[in-house]
């Protein structure tokens, strides 16, 4: 049965009288909506019922016809991706709170988040220092492939000590890269201006998530971990979000992991300007929000955060042209390790989500000083990705899309699956938990489990 079957189903077979409902209750004090997931804890006639849980089984061999066959051009992960507007999301430095669960580390308290409709509206956002932003144009309009920056621009920024500042640093909440509440809330504001739904297909599901969460969805081929993430489903939507996190990277007990995670926030600080410069208590991070369509015709609204961006004249058409950077930091790459394909592979897919996106590497010595600094557009990344491919045939791109696009539409029949046979009333919103395995043998297992609980932020799609 087709998606649009399986919807139309759906909207037939619910019944109010479900065991399991959400009930929404009116607040007529301050006519706020709050959601309440009630599951009877009471004997149920349905066995199905009786199990909140549900497994279903994946097969995705016929991936391996292209695993021999390296792409020659650029293969999407999408059909097309529209900027809808930006969001800030705004901290103090100077009202500290203790994150309990990071080892009572101090981290900013976040004061409020600007939601701009507007598609070329980038204020505050940080830019390439003006030696780097001259030499990115030079680089582009010579369409150079090796875009190492010159000597005279690297000798400035060569061998600055990446571990500077590591002991005064305040990391951002990890809860802001993971709740959707200023995502849910920019939609909210988009569909009142624009008097219409920010997808209109009523026979087709739409997901409202993190760029994180699909990118680790795209790289789940290449990697050993579970992947996991909590759902609502309300009106033909899919919210991921994620109930806790994981404390890694800046945030790991590991100091090792730490401080290699700390070079990279150094060297965007090393790197670009902003007019938060003058003001270091305050710390804005900005997000890009797009709308686009997977190739399996899924649409997607999510948010992606930007590094950095460098402002150029458009050869052919002679406007500014925007242009967003990734900065990374990295030891030198080395063709035989299948972690360094990994690391190129992620980039590659991280850079898919933005229009104009390129990434601009600093290598580090193994003392963490600035050795090196290169560009890269997504096609370099591409060629320099394919030295992996002799160590590992799922280092492909090609492969990585060709995946998306067939787990996307089997987390979308699953889903669709488990409501029916647990007889879940659509009227309501729907808590999921979904849990992805993959082994190498190209199989795997999609588990659901209903969930009792739902976030705050569903107040606003109701």
């Amino acid at each position: 049965m087709c998606l649009v079957d399986k919807l139309n189903d759906l909207k037939i077979s619910t019944s109010v009288e479900d065991t399991s409902r959400l009930i929404i209750s009116e607040n007529k004090k301050n006519k706020k909506r709050s959601v309440y997931n009630q599951i009877s804890n009471s004997k149920s006639d349905s066995s199905c019922f009786r199990d909140k849980k549900a497994n279903y089984k994946l097969a995705f061999g016929f991936l391996q016809k292209n695993i021999d066959c390296y792409p020659s051009n650029v293969p999407s992960l999408f059909t097309n991706i529209e900027l809808q507007g930006v969001i800030t999301s705004h901290f103090d430095h100077r009202e500290t709170s203790v994150n309990k669960s990071s080892n009572n580390a101090p981290a900013y308290k976040k004061c409020n988040y600007e939601c701009r409709l507007t598609k070329d509206n980038f204020n505050g956002v940080a830019h390439l220092k003006d030696d780097l932003t001259k030499e990115y144009y030079v680089r582009q309009i010579d369409c150079h492939i090796n875009r190492t920056l010159g000597i005279s621009v690297m000798k400035k920024y060569l061998g600055l000590n990446l571990l500077n500042g590591i002991h005064s640093y305040v990391p951002t909440p990890p809860s802001e890269f993971t709740c959707l509440e200023s995502l849910v809330s920019f939609i909210k504001l988009w569909e009142t201006e624009n008097k219409v739904e920010i997808c209109k297909e009523e026979t087709k599901l739409t997901w409202v998530c993190r760029r994180h969460q699909l990118a680790k969805l795209a790289l789940k081929l290449i990697t050993n971990e579970s992947f996991e993430t909590a759902i609502v489903f309300y009106k033909n939507k899919l919210y991921l979000h994620e109930t806790d996190y994981s404390l890694d990277g800046i945030y790991s007990k590991n100091d090792s992991i730490k401080r290699a995670c700390y070079t990279g926030f150094e060297l965007e600080r090393v790197l670009t300007k902003s007019e938060k410069d003058a003001t270091p208590d305050i710390k804005d991070l900005f997000f890009l929000v797009s709308k686009a369509n997977l190739l399996n015709g899924t649409d997607v609204v999510f948010q992606s955060e930007i590094d950095a961006m460098s402002s150029t004249a458009d050869n052919n058409s002679h406007k500014k042209r925007n242009n967003f950077i990734e900065i990374k930091s990295s030891v030198p790459l080395k063709s035989s390790s299948f972690f360094h394909g990994q690391k190129l592979l992620k980039m590659w897919v991280q850079t898919g989500f933005v229009d104009n996106s390129d990434i601009l590497i600093g290598f580090r010595t193994s003392t963490n000083n600035l050795s090196g600094l290169r560009l890269y557009s997504r096609l370099e990344i591409q060629r320099l990705l394919k030295k992996y491919y002799n160590v590992s045939k799922v280092l492909n791109p090609k492969i990585t899309c060709d995946w998306l696009e067939y787990i996307t539409e089997h987390i979308n029949n699953s889903i669709l699956d488990f409501i029916k046979e647990k007889n879940l009333n659509t009227d309501y919103l729907i808590s999921l938990k979904l849990n992805l395995t993959t082994k190498r043998d190209f199989t795997g297992t999609l588990s659901l489990d209903l969930l009792d609980s739902v976030p705050s932020w569903v107040d606003m799609i109701l």
